[in-house]
């Protein structure tokens, strides 16, 4: 199965969480959410991974890193929340309802559970008609930024959902270097008319990523699959370290 046609799925799903323990707020109240689906405790304590979650006798508990950032805290309740869900999907009693979406789950076998529980997350934490009533019809970082604010997520999770959502040709990358040195690629995502192989061979090309990065050039880059239009950027620093994310149109794409 294609990631499209599940992410569909777990978009219809998550709405339908949101309706049944009545999870409107934006951003979403995800303590009401796991307390609904019968997640007793939820524990914030020092720990290595982002969140786990956990039986414990008869109760269901999630544990989440308490000394990340608060973004991150959310999305990992939201992925652990999707565990949750994905349980619930294996296990529930004969209902049409659920029968319907574990059946979905469960053929997607090139999907692994990790990738799924992050789609949930990403849905419930970004449902699909706020993220198209934010952007305002027009795919620009500065409403991306602004969404991404308002839903307690972070840049990069915005971004990522904004790809799952968006018809029009572009592509999104984070890259990070340190000092001067070469900026390192650290993830991309395409529109649905680019595959994610083909970004990640041109951006692991250090020139055309400082060429992207710079915005000086507006041409066909490299190995010519792909010919970059306007980029939009955020840049972060933290001491020596410098964060870019970026918003890219693509004119043209050989298949």
């Amino acid at each position: 199965m294609r990631r499209e046609p599940l992410l569909q799925h777990f978009e219809l799903l998550t709405e339908y969480i949101r309706y049944k323990y009545q999870a409107w707020s934006i951003p979403t109240d995800l303590e009401h959410v796991a307390h609904s689906l019968g997640v007793s405790k939820i524990i914030y304590e020092k720990m290595n991974a982002w969140g786990c979650v956990e039986q414990s006798g008869k109760n269901l508990i999630i544990r989440i890193k308490e000394d990340a950032p608060k973004n991150r805290q959310r999305f990992s309740l939201a992925h652990e929340i999707g565990h949750v869900i994905l349980e619930r999907l294996k296990n529930k009693p004969n209902t049409n309802y659920y029968k319907k979406f574990r059946s979905q789950a469960t053929v997607a076998d090139s999907i692994d559970e990790e990738a799924m529980a992050d789609m949930l997350a990403a849905c419930l934490l970004i449902p699909t008609h706020f993220l198209t009533t934010a952007l305002c019809g027009e795919i620009r970082m500065q409403n991306i930024k602004k969404a991404a604010t308002i839903t307690g997520t972070s840049l990069s999770a915005m971004l990522l959902r904004t790809m799952s959502v968006v018809t029009e040709p572009c592509a999104v990358f984070m890259a990070r270097r340190i000092g001067l040195t070469d900026w390192d690629l650290k993830w991309c995502r395409g529109s649905q008319s680019i595959s994610d192989w083909k970004l990640r061979e041109e951006l692991e090309n250090n020139n055309v990523l400082e060429k992207l990065i710079s915005g000086k050039d507006d041409a066909k880059y490299h190995s010519g699959i792909i010919c970059w239009g306007k980029t939009q950027h955020d840049f972060r620093r933290f001491d020596a370290i410098q964060t870019v994310h970026c918003l890219v149109e693509i004119r043209n794409a050989l298949r």
